[in-house]
């Protein structure tokens, strides 16, 4: 039995090396249940066969202008739900920007009045070009276009350089973010990622190893049922999440002030982050040598969740602990003593890694052990819970 369809997506394809990653595309947009139409640039049939894209949509690939048709192609498939463009070559994004129709891609993304989406691929040099990045801006914010920035990795040339189109599955969520029902719709919610510094001097610092992974997963999982998703991330090195309001902070001190101007407007947090527990007294503002002897004094930082839980007694607050023994135990009382919702307990075994052992604690004093599971099982999990509390405190 065929499954019921979400909705009708054009997926346009360009002549870049990237093209056959807009195949994948293809079939992740289908396996999630939408009606999927691909529409190739004429160059685009030297990287991809229309066959295959014909087999892996199960429809008609359309290229050409002139065939047999009683109403212009590009006019036909204005009636998408959505138009997207993976990858979107320089070329074509000028040529957009330009009002150039040449070609059933471009006159499809003229004529539409479905958000158009645009994942480039193209070499670093190209990317960073002064006329390329007017144009996208333009786009962007004269005819509100989604631009799904391309990432850093390897390129065609061989170099390393910005400008690798994003992931399938990361550009797939990115649609059904627009496309899906949202159970978020319409609330804030402020996620706090990574560790924080603090300076010792110019340039030692406290710290601790963790990666900011849970985070960013918990962060796009409140994105993709809908959310507004305020981002407040310490130094993490990982690549900001695509639709995910993000402000970057370094200290503890930082981290606060940020997690409380945000909170204003928003309904929950979930503090995630690991803040530096301790700070020196005196920052020096000079690299101290090897051959000087000092011994800085260290005072404790704010508690972030503590001081945001008296500035915002009603709010969600759902929060993280960092535990080697007694785990429910010490998870229970930090609960209790912050007043929070919902407490996470898990071991610093697993620091960096895409797994994570778990223990939940929630308001009631209800315990569940979670066990090994990924990091994004964890955050559905989270923000399942974190929907729950909404819905039971609103009505």
């Amino acid at each position: 039995m065929e499954r019921e369809k979400k909705g009708e997506v054009i997926l346009g394809i360009t002549a870049s090396i990237a093209a056959y990653k807009g195949l994948e595309v293809v079939r992740l947009l289908r396996k999630e249940g939408y009606d999927v139409k691909v529409i190739l640039t004429p160059d685009a049939k030297q990287f991809v066969s229309p066959l295959v894209a014909g087999v892996l949509s199960n429809n008609e690939v359309y290229s050409e202008f002139f065939v047999p048709q009683t109403v212009p192609i590009h006019v036909k498939l204005t009636d998408a739900d959505l138009v997207l463009v993976a990858p979107a070559s320089y070329d074509f994004i000028n040529k957009v920007a330009a009002g150039i129709a040449d070609n059933v891609l471009l006159a499809t993304v003229a004529t539409t009045r479905a958000p158009v989406v645009l994942a480039p691929a193209m070499e670093e040099r190209l990317w960073e070009n002064k006329v390329l990045q007017e144009n996208i801006r333009k786009l962007s914010e004269v005819m509100g276009y989604k631009i799904i920035e391309p990432e850093e990795g390897e390129l065609a040339s061989g170099k390393i350089g910005k400008g690798r189109m994003r992931n399938p599955e990361e550009i797939v969520r990115f649609v059904k973010e627009i496309l899906d029902k949202k159970s978020l719709a319409g609330r804030t919610i402020v996620v706090t990622a990574g560790p924080t510094r603090e300076y010792i001097d110019a340039v030692r610092f406290i710290s601790n190893p963790a990666s900011g992974k849970m985070g960013y997963t918990i962060a796009e999982e409140v994105r993709d049922r809908g959310g507004h998703v305020i981002l407040v991330s310490g130094p993490t090195g990982l690549e900001k999440p695509i639709g995910v309001e993000t402000v970057q902070v370094e200290s503890t001190e930082e981290m606060l002030n940020a997690v409380i101007e945000n909170l204003e407007k928003g309904t929950a947090l979930i503090m995630c982050a690991a803040p530096t527990d301790f700070r020196p007294v005196k920052r020096y503002e000079k690299k101290f040598k090897k051959d000087v002897k000092f011994e800085p004094k260290f005072e404790p930082t704010p508690d972030v969740l503590e001081i945001t839980r008296k500035r915002y007694p009603d709010k969600i607050m759902v929060g993280f602990a960092l535990e080697t023994e007694f785990m429910v135990w010490n998870g229970v009382e930090k609960l209790k003593k912050k007043g929070l919702d919902m407490i996470v307990v898990n071991n610093p075994k697993t620091f960096g890694r895409d797994d994570i052992e778990a223990i939940i604690v929630d308001r009631e004093l209800e315990i569940w052990d979670i066990g090994r599971t990924s990091k994004r099982k964890l955050g559905k999990i989270i923000v399942d819970k974190v929907e729950n509390f909404l819905f039971f405190d609103e009505n």
